[in-house]
């Protein structure tokens, strides 16, 4: 018995295929045994079998061939012949009756693996471990609050598009991923999301999500072991066949990590350094307010982005001469053999291989004009751009104010200042003992807590130019951002009390901490992960585009500056816009956009706009300093 109780129960355990096959082997031995008996009855007493009137019913038990299949009939089709079998003898009526309860139970067993498989189908859904056969699709793995950014950088890119797919492996459920997906990101007719439940390390869940035929891979992981780990599983995988053309976009936080993901990359991974880009960026915004919302607007597929074209009309003119004439894009640098090259020489010839790289509001939205240029060369300014000295204070400190503090001191004229305001004396020595001596400005370091209304009312604030806010990472409140917001709130009273005030530039933490930003007055402000997240929905798309988003973030080549119009053209008078296009390019640099002052940044101006700037007012170039 025991025996018996543990085979079934191993045939149990292996599902509804093997419960169904034990349910037909049983219920074949049940029609077996009624149908044999019944056979035998009529075979021993015919007389009395003969004397019923449904006599004739019972032609079918006549053999145990036909016995068998009357019987297995009475299963299949409970009650049909219920007339007949109520005239049969009491043992056929009994045997009948016995073959229609057991039809009936068959039945409801049936229904009820039906059902049970279904479930176990859906179950297996909800747990996302189904095979995914798609080609060309772009794969996020792992899950975190950055990937619905991506989905809504996607959304837009994908706007025009036909069904686009997306497929994100996490450990995550995936139940649970797609309503948080769906409750950030807006609905989208051209793109469709699949979840997967599974390990991104593991070569066989990467099998799963066909990571071999992906157009590319998003490591959205923000642990740099975790992105390692994940790399040397895709090296497993048909990603890495010498016949595809695939890529992964990953990022690292650590410096020293760079060169190793690099490395075990063998040319298939693009990587992003997650902590430079934040200082860099960080850093000009506070000396270039306004500056990030150039890096927002083009490291994004909203607005004006980046993009590699190669068309007819290019091929033969010159840098100079596409870039003063070209309508509908600005024109950054041109993609020669693979590798990009921005602000090249102005004399450069794009040749028939070269592609453009045009800044622009959408792809092909662009062309080159003949229409009729004046001269304005007599406007322009020849002297030397310089730096002007600054006066800033920050507030807070992270691991990465260091890095920040470096990057402002390249980009300050002689004589400024740099007051920081950090919370404890640990903070304070790690900036003395890197910053031992500076070149460009005073550094002056104070212990206090930045959202203190006490401590921050020791500061004249009129005697600055721009105040930079840090997110702590030693914080006291639940979150860095709550004690930024507290910080700001504190801005804003002594705002009151001071007739000019520095402008503020701000670091968020957090994507949810943005809305809270409505109910304070801020110049700028920088969300670190919603930036990276742009740049790698970018580059997932054309992996080209991270050489070019590298150097203008990057201090070895071509940078966005906002600088005085009045070094471009001498004030007092209206231009044309691609008058200041020819007076930036005299001076080697690239021309973006402009912003007046108090307004919005404008980028890829019409170059026949005609324009009057005034003193306060900058003009947005790309330049190598």
């Amino acid at each position: 018995m025991k025996k018996l109780k543990y085979y079934f129960d191993n045939i149990v355990s292996r599902g509804t295929g093997a419960l169904m096959a034990l349910l037909v082997v049983v219920s074949l031995a049940v029609v077996f045994l009624l149908a044999l008996i019944a056979y035998l009855y009529v075979l021993f007493n015919p007389a009395l079998v003969e004397s019923y009137a449904g006599a004739d019913s019972m032609e079918g038990l006549n053999s145990l061939v036909s016995a068998f299949w009357f019987t297995f009939h009475h299963v299949i089709a409970p009650g049909e012949e219920l007339e007949l079998i109520i005239e049969s003898p009491l043992i056929v009526f009994l045997i009948m009756t016995l073959a229609t309860f057991w039809g009936i139970i068959v039945f409801s067993l049936i229904i009820s693996f039906i059902s049970s498989a279904f479930n176990d189908k859906l179950e297996s859904l909800r747990r996302g471990r189904n095979l995914v056969v798609e080609k060309g699709h772009t794969l996020i793995l792992d899950y975190n609050e950055s990937v619905p950014i991506l989905i809504e950088e996607f959304i837009e890119a994908f706007e025009n598009r036909r069904k686009s797919v997306i497929v994100i492996l996490s450990e995550n459920d995936p139940v649970e991923v797609l309503r948080d997906i769906h409750a950030q990101t807006p609905k989208a007719k051209g793109i469709k999301v699949i979840v997967r439940m599974g390990n991104p390390t593991r070569k066989e869940d990467l099998e799963m999500v066909s990571a071999g035929t992906a157009k590319s891979i998003i490591i959205a992981t923000q642990n740099d072991m975790s992105v390692i780990k994940q790399i040397l599983a895709l090296k497993k995988t048909d990603l890495y066949l010498d016949s595809n053309p695939s890529y992964v976009v990953a990022m690292v936080q650590d410096f020293h990590n760079l060169d190793v993901v690099q490395k075990i990359g063998d040319g298939k991974v693009e990587v992003i350094y997650l902590e430079e880009l934040k200082s860099k960026v960080f850093a000009r915004s506070c000396l270039h307010p306004g500056l990030s919302h150039v890096y927002k607007q083009i490291f994004s597929f909203v607005g004006n982005e980046i993009y590699l074209d190669s068309k007819e009309e290019f091929k033969g003119k010159t840098f100079k001469e596409l870039s003063e004439r070209m309508e509908g894009g600005s024109l950054i640098g041109i993609l020669h053999d693979g590798t990009p090259l921005l602000n090249p020489p102005a004399d450069t010839v794009v040749e028939s291989a070269d592609k453009a790289i045009i800044l622009a509001e959408s792809f092909g939205a662009y062309h080159y004009s003949n229409a009729a240029h004046k001269d304005y060369r007599t406007a322009y300014e020849t002297g030397p751009y310089v730096n002007a000295p600054r006066k800033i204070l920050g507030l807070g400190f992270n691991s990465n104010v260091p890095y920040v503090i470096e990057d402002m001191e390249k980009y300050v004229g002689d004589g400024s200042e740099l007051t920081l305001l950090v919370p404890n004396e640990a903070a304070k020595k790690k900036i003395e003992a890197k910053f031992k001596s500076t070149t460009n400005f005073q550094l002056n370091v104070i212990v206090g807590t930045a959202h203190s209304h006490r401590t921050l009312e020791q500061f004249a604030f009129d005697q600055y130019d721009t105040l930079a806010v840090f997110a702590n990472d030693q914080k006291v409140m639940e979150s860095a951002d709550e004690e930024t917001l507290l910080t700001l709130l504190h801005l804003q009273e002594f705002k009151k009390k001071f007739s000019t005030f520095p402008t503020i530039v701000v670091e968020i933490k957090e994507n949810k901490s943005v809305e809270s930003l409505e109910y304070v007055d801020v110049d700028d402000f920088i969300v670190s992960n919603i930036l990276i997240s742009k740049i790698m929905a970018q580059v997932s798309e054309d992996r080209y585009l991270y050489a070019v988003i590298n150097e203008l973030v990057s201090e070895y080549g071509q940078e966005f500056y906002l600088k005085r119009v009045s070094a471009y053209l001498k004030p007092g008078a209206a231009y044309p816009v691609y008058a200041l296009v020819n007076a930036v390019i005299q001076k080697n640099e690239v021309f973006i956009g402009y912003k007046k002052h108090k307004e919005p940044i404008v980028l890829n101006p019409s170059k026949y706009e005609e324009i009057e700037f005034g003193p306060q007012d900058r003009v947005i170039v790309a330049a190598s300093g």
